[in-house]
């Protein structure tokens, strides 16, 4: 009899522990978070705690071959499932302290996880703007068509460059080790601000592809295993951009529109004809977005024409691998939208690609404009003249704003003004 009792003070005691870290352990993830609230703070902790963290992890991590956060994964999954049957079924045999045990000690494990992976990477989202070389002065529509045309004249001759098949697809000439190391190499030769941590990123392809395929998912970074997760069947000439971008998370930059600007610069930056065709690719569009709104439609209309097919191939060929793979898009979005959303970044997925927009000196809000030759239309609908400075012309001759360029035009302008 006594030892029974004994044993229900034991559970009562394990329970009350339990519970107590639980609180713990929210309480600290709560203070971390908290600091947030200060740039200066996450600043100073991004550099010399979370690099620290990564650092540290990524030197064990980097011994092993395959990726220890698709693995970790499968496991969360199968972990669930246990502790969820294991609950049910004590549920239902009316083993009340035994399934709130049970549930106490899931609480524990995703507690401890999501602490981890606050202390490594979420205070990333509140630092100060990446510091990646920006063209500072202004512009008239005759740079701007300049820097298009300089743009579209490099992305077509490296089209010609490129390695391709027998069927015209771009093939890369490096395996991922090989394409990893260059990109370092990149990092260190032309990013040396202490903004970014000097950490040799860890870059390892997803075992089953397919799973983040379906997602619609090209990589992933885990801050806790310090690895950039590559997904190898996206198209090929799409891969340097996608792994520089990784590695970027692994480096402190942790907005999805700071590392993508990281990742265009670090491509446009190589001599090599494979990576710099990558970055080239994926911000031409945003040249010509600039253009559309600077430009009068027959310049427009040449710089469009002067695109090669070749590109265009490439371009159709990008979106045709991923049309395959639709049965889990809209759950990969959703999830992506609310955990961008709750990292701080307030438009969600939208921050991959922000648009252009319109700085109004009434005091009112950005609103976000696509170009119409020379003209531009704003979100309401409504369309406006644009001088050759940007000025937004109303109906009366006054000055209604001013066209605000993103930072991945603003980069590209710097390469080519």
């Amino acid at each position: 009899m006594a030892s029974r009792v004994n044993k229900e003070k034991n559970k009562k005691y394990a329970l009350k522990v339990k519970a107590i870290f639980i609180v713990l352990l929210a309480i600290i993830m709560g203070a971390l978070l908290l600091l947030k609230l200060s740039q200066k703070i996450c600043e100073w902790y991004s550099r010399n705690i979370s690099a620290a963290i990564v650092k540290g992890v990524g030197i064990v991590t980097d011994y092993i071959p395959i990726s220890m956060y698709e693995i970790l994964i499968y496991a969360a999954v199968a972990l669930l499932l246990i502790f969820v049957i294991a609950i049910i079924v004590r549920l239902c045999k009316k083993r009340w302290r035994g399934a709130l045990s049970a549930f106490c000690n899931l609480c524990l494990i995703i507690l401890s996880v999501a602490l981890l992976y606050v202390a490594s990477a979420s205070l990333n989202y509140s630092r100060a703007p990446v510091d990646i070389p920006l063209y500072a002065g202004e512009v008239n529509s005759q740079d701007i068509y300049t820097a298009a045309r300089a743009h579209i004249d490099r992305l077509n001759y490296l089209a010609l460059s490129v390695e391709r098949d027998e069927d015209g697809n771009v093939v890369s000439p490096y395996t991922l080790d090989e394409l990893a190391d260059k990109l370092q190499q990149l990092y260190d030769d032309n990013l040396t601000s202490d903004y970014f941590s000097d950490n040799k990123v860890s870059v390892k392809q997803w075992l089953v592809p397919r799973i983040l395929a379906e997602m619609h998912i090209s990589g992933v970074f885990f801050a806790p295993t310090a690895e950039a997760n590559i997904n190898m069947l996206n198209a090929a000439w799409a891969l340097p951009v996608t792994t520089a971008h990784e590695m970027a998370h692994a480096k402190g930059v942790m907005r999805e529109s700071d590392a993508n600007l990281t990742a265009y610069y670090i491509t446009m930056s190589s001599d090599d004809a494979y990576i710099a065709y990558s970055g080239c690719m994926y911000t031409f569009t945003d040249i010509l977005d600039a253009a559309a709104v600077m430009c009068g439609k027959d310049k427009y209309k040449e710089l469009c024409e002067l695109i090669d097919k070749k590109v265009l191939d490439d371009i159709f060929a990008y979106d045709e691998i991923w049309s395959k793979y639709n049965k889990l898009s809209r759950v990969g979005e959703f999830f992506n939208n609310i955990y961008l959303k709750l990292s701080g970044t307030k438009d969600g997925t939208g921050d991959y690609n922000p648009s252009m927009g319109i700085n109004n000196p009434s005091g009112g809000g950005d609103e976000l404009i696509i170009g119409d030759g020379g003209n531009i239309i704003i979100g309401s609908g409504e369309s406006f003249k644009v001088d050759e400075y940007g000025n937004i012309i109303m109906g009366d001759g006054s000055i209604g704003g001013k066209v605000v360029y993103t930072d991945v035009q603003k980069m590209t302008f710097g390469l080519y003004l």
